[in-house]
């Protein structure tokens, strides 16, 4: 039986892997339980086979076979120390551990286990040793940074535990995020809220639908709270264009629409400030100016200036127990056309916004709007009256993803206009569809696409008029 493997050095055998142990079970089926009792190897193999399928108390049975054979074997002790740890119980695994680290008293994994039985049941002090012995001889064990800088933590010696928890590496996602939320409470502690709220946020990023992300955002809103916004903000863009129908003409020539030119080299240029004029945790009110002016340097008839004013008000609270935030917009916008008026338009937007879950948000919205435009009527038509009223209904959803960085949105909105001139009046249908990625560099790609589907119930005077041009002619 040495020939096949079977009388190994026992410290040995549990390092190896477990397909090796299966081959090594099945050799030795044919001996029979007679060779069990003889060979308490044989238990400790059926042990490690269980306890990496997860049947921690079928490997238990296992290994307490052996332990009667060999109460002085170390791997069946460190092996019934790993199996009462995975079935939460400490106390029970840190007797066999202790048991283990006598019998072998330079091994690094008991000595780390036995550490980590120690931190489990919360005696940090008698797990002190174990770990510092480990540190010493290999430091870059995974994991082991994180519970020497727990042990340092629960001393409130903080810089030593940040020390730790920022050298600790581990290949488990949700030790990831408990390092970095002790990494955010230590630079707390000492004084570095700034990059304690930036390493908080990063920790909720890495899970953001775990327990303990919750808990670093109540810890973020009552401890480390986000700088208080500005009152006042400013933003400004300029750009280089190029439209090749500046005009919008139509294929054909119709009513000199077309002109010489249709394309056009242009230049924007763009401004936006707000200010608030009340700020509270629950309620705010902000006033906006926006200045928008596009230069078509070869067609400078339709040179664009835009003035937009408005005027928001928002308030936080609950509907039926869920986040809700109610707003009211107004704003008024004056556009003119190669320096001349050509609309004036006042539109009321009131919207609710609803936060069923940390993955969950809608928003419900409603708009009226008023055009009046300064242009006189093409062809005379009375149908070609463009001053309207249009009312607007809908909603948009988001499916958002490590913490709204991502999203998935959909959304469905009708309208209807009512215009002086018939030829302007419909109702229609909207689709809404879209999603954002953002990257680790904080890049972000966004894309939005929109199906809008126009009903006009009346026949258009314009066309008929052209009809009827064109067949005389």
């Amino acid at each position: 039986m040495k020939g096949m493997g079977v009388i190994v050095n026992p410290w040995l055998r549990w390092r190896l892997p477990a397909w090796i142990i299966a081959c090594q079970l099945c050799l030795l089926g044919a001996t029979g339980a007679s060779f069990a009792q003889e060979f308490p190897q044989v238990f400790v193999d059926r042990g490690i086979l269980e306890y990496d399928e997860g049947n921690y108390e079928e490997a238990l049975n296992n290994f307490l076979q052996a332990l009667d054979r060999t109460p002085e074997d170390a791997v069946v002790r460190y092996y019934l120390g790993l199996t009462f740890m995975a079935l939460d119980r400490p106390g029970e695994a840190i007797v066999h551990l202790e048991k283990a680290r006598g019998l072998e008293p330079n091994d690094l994994d008991v000595a780390f286990t036995l550490g980590v039985a120690y931190s489990r049941q919360g005696d940090y002090e008698a797990a002190l040793p174990h770990l510092r012995f480990v540190h010493t001889q290999q430091p870059s064990r995974e994991n082991l940074g994180f519970y020497l800088g727990q042990i340092h933590f629960r001393r409130q010696e903080y810089d030593q535990a940040l020390a730790y928890f920022e050298k600790n590496s581990s290949g488990d996602v949700e030790f990831q995020q408990l390092t970095r939320y002790y990494i955010g409470l230590s630079k707390h502690y000492l004084g570095r809220t700034a990059e304690a709220t930036e390493t908080l946020s990063a920790a909720v990023n890495l899970q953001p639908l775990s327990p303990l992300a919750l808990t670093a955002r109540k810890f973020l809103e009552t401890v480390a709270p986000p700088p208080e916004a500005r009152p006042f903000r400013l933003e400004a863009r300029t750009g280089v264009q190029y439209d090749t129908n500046v005009r919008v003409a139509p294929t054909e020539n119709l009513l000199n629409l077309q002109g010489p030119r249709r394309g056009s080299v242009g230049e924007t240029v763009y401004a936006r400030g707000e200010y608030d004029i009340v700020r509270t945790p629950i309620f705010s009110a902000t006033a906006s100016y926006a200045f928008l002016q596009v230069f078509n340097n070869q067609v400078t008839d339709f040179d664009i200036m835009d003035h937009t004013g408005g005027l928001e008000t928002t308030y936080k609270g609950y509907i039926a127990a869920l986040p809700a935030l109610v707003g009211l917009q107004y704003n008024y916008e004056r556009l003119l056309l190669g320096q001349k008026d050509f609309v004036e338009r006042h539109y009321v937007t009131p919207y609710l916004t609803l936060s069923e879950a940390d993955w969950s948000l809608t928003t419900l919205q409603y708009r009226f709007e008023t055009k009046d435009f300064k242009s006189p009527l093409t062809a005379g038509l009375p149908e070609e009256n463009r001053d309207a009223r249009n009312y607007l209904a809908g909603f948009t959803h988001f499916f958002l993803f490590a913490g709204g960085r991502h999203y998935i949105k959909l959304g469905y909105q009708y309208d209807a206009e009512v215009a002086d001139g018939l030829d302007y009046t419909y109702h229609g249908h909207k689709a809404i569809a879209g999603f954002q990625v953002t990257l680790p560099t904080e890049v972000r790609l966004l894309f939005n696409y929109e199906l809008h589907r126009r009903i006009y119930p009346e026949p258009n005077a314009l066309a008929t008029l052209l009809n009827e041009s064109g067949t005389a002619g």
